[in-house]
């Protein structure tokens, strides 16, 4: 899926919220093998483009590579017990306690710097990433693609960031299995 193509993959409104996970795990389009946080000057300028910042401990850009990773991870497999315990590790990282605001909703409280963007992506997960909405965020089916989107089907069933594209490519794959298992099942 190429970004221009595909925007954000958030649709506008209430999951706005979420657009910062989207983002962030968008950073690498694994069809064109571009990385956004591949190397630390080019990930500073995309970073602060979006107004966060990269930290200048020399970790912080393989870190934020692997949380972008977890997030990605989770978004596609919410149930795997190591999934689930990859991103709750990342959240311990990032939220320093939880309180309830003065309209009554549950509010987390950042430990992180708040220009940090995993730490934003998470806590947007957290948030509002464990309901109906957070449920609609999803990551492509298609292994080599794992492009995140906002799934806004009315079934909430759609598996593929792009019919056209990994969806067509994912439905070619079996229907060439289908031939090549049906032909050598006639000729044996």
């Amino acid at each position: 899926m190429s970004a221009a193509s595909a925007g954000s993959g958030v649709a506008q409104g209430s999951e706005s919220r979420l657009a910062v996970v989207v983002e962030l795990c968008n950073s690498a389009v694994l069809l064109h093998g571009t990385d956004e946080l591949r190397e630390a000057e080019s990930a500073a300028r995309w970073l602060a483009a979006r107004g966060y910042r990269l930290g200048e401990d020399p970790s912080a850009l393989p870190r934020l590579r692997e949380e972008r990773e977890v997030l990605r991870d989770f978004l596609s497999a919410r149930a795997s017990s190591e999934t689930l315990a990859r991103f709750n590790e990342a959240a311990q990282r990032h939220v320093g306690g939880a309180r309830i605001a003065a309209d009554g909703s549950l509010e987390l409280i950042p430990l992180a710097d708040p220009k940090d963007m995993a730490g934003a992506a998470t806590l947007a997960l957290l948030t509002w990433g464990s309901g109906a909405e957070g449920a609609r965020l999803k990551v492509c089916a298609a292994p080599e693609c794992r492009w995140a989107y906002y799934d806004s089907s009315r079934s909430r069933s759609r598996s593929w960031c792009d019919m056209n594209v990994c969806g067509a490519r994912h439905k070619m794959r079996e229907y060439r299995a289908r031939k090549d298992g049906s032909s050598t099942e006639t000729s044996a």
